[in-house]
């Protein structure tokens, strides 16, 4: 019954996402968690809940002596959360002026990756690369994101161990096919394969994409950089270790609905990781909850800087090899006739 129930509310809410999941096998689902009032916990699980998810109070790895490159906006490098670990290393939102936009997106990924109390890797160092977006809402510029990548293949060169974390994909934000010359995904495999462990958001379907486009935002592979094969792609995970698929997200201290998304994969996600009321801060400092794809990519480029920082610096195919050995099983998964299946695990923190 809970198929038949998680069924009819996509074709309700998204039909042509819909023609892609009715044909679909939901495996380990049972209702969807706004059919059942006992999985509303869902909505606002608990502080810290992901982390303990994870095994982190097991991890005896501290990232020191790793760098985590954040390729995002500019971030408040200044929190007390990152203790002064914390620099601009590279600035294309706005190069050669004092301005001093901080973006709370850039804060919220540094926070989750490697803050002192919210984050995993809570030593390692944290270089920000700001990429600024070019238009009004969540608009990237394309350009400027492959120049970060870029930057940051020939600033770690002879600095020690890193990784990088990208919570950005184009197609949900300006459209299927903004990377037709694959500069991006080049860009990100080349970095991948000097030895930086990178970490890519799968990307998030939600309502504001395209109507024509709905259908293949939910695969990662229509999301560069998620078209990337040497980075690892994350995909969403809520509390119940299922993927985010129909969720809303509520807004404010009254709990309004401001959109309605689904975690994309299928296709290239490697990885499932914690992804819905994710504990980080704003760029004020504010403790905040947020939800998609790009809070559960910290979290696994912060897992590579931990095996860094314990095993030495391996080569990118080797960690994500690890990651994915050490992995949880899923328990509720997607199988799709014409994108393939979901990852089958989630990040797992045991081990590091």
């Amino acid at each position: 019954m809970g198929i038949l129930v998680r069924i009819r509310k996509v074709l309700m809410l998204a039909p042509l996402v819909a023609m892609t999941t009715v044909m679909s096998v939901v495996s380990g689902a049972g209702s969807s968690s706004a059919d059942n009032a006992s999985d509303l916990a869902l909505y606002h699980p608990s502080s810290g809940w992901a982390q303990g998810l994870m095994g982190a109070g097991s991890v005896t790895s501290t990232g020191a002596g790793v760098t985590i490159y954040v390729i995002d906006g500019p971030m408040n490098v200044n929190l007390p959360e990152f203790g002064g670990r914390a620099s601009i290393a590279q600035n294309y939102f706005a190069p050669n002026t004092t301005e001093t936009f901080l973006d709370d997106h850039a804060t919220e990924v540094a926070v989750a990756a490697a803050g002192s109390t919210l984050g995993l890797a809570k030593q390692a160092t944290i270089k920000s690369v700001q990429v600024r977006p070019d238009c009004s809402g969540d608009c990237v510029d394309i350009q400027r994101l492959v120049d970060g990548v870029n930057w940051v293949r020939t600033d770690h060169q002879g600095k020690g161990p890193a990784v990088a974390v990208i919570s950005a994909n184009l197609s949900s934000n300006i459209g299927f096919g903004h990377d037709p010359n694959h500069q991006l995904r080049d860009a990100v495999n080349a970095l991948a394969a000097d030895n930086v462990f990178v970490a890519v958001s799968a990307g998030n379907y939600d309502d504001t994409v395209p109507a024509p486009l709905q259908p293949l935002s939910v695969n990662a592979c229509f999301n560069p950089p998620a078209d990337a094969a040497g980075p690892m792609i994350a995909a969403a995970s809520d509390a119940s270790d299922k993927h985010v698929w129909q969720e809303i997200t509520p807004s404010g201290a009254g709990h309004s609905v401001q959109k309605i998304w689904t975690s994309s994969g299928f296709g290239c996600a490697d990885i499932f990781a914690p992804g819905q009321w994710i504990d980080t801060k704003l760029a004020d400092g504010t403790d905040t909850m947020q939800s998609g794809t790009s809070f559960s990519t910290p979290y696994v480029a912060a897992a590579a800087a931990l095996y860094k920082s314990k095993f030495g610096d391996a080569a990118s195919p080797t960690i994500k090899t690890w990651l994915l050995q050490h992995a949880a099983p899923m328990k509720g998964l997607y199988t799709n006739w014409l994108y393939g299946n979901d990852p089958t695990g989630r990040l797992n923190l045991n081990g590091l």
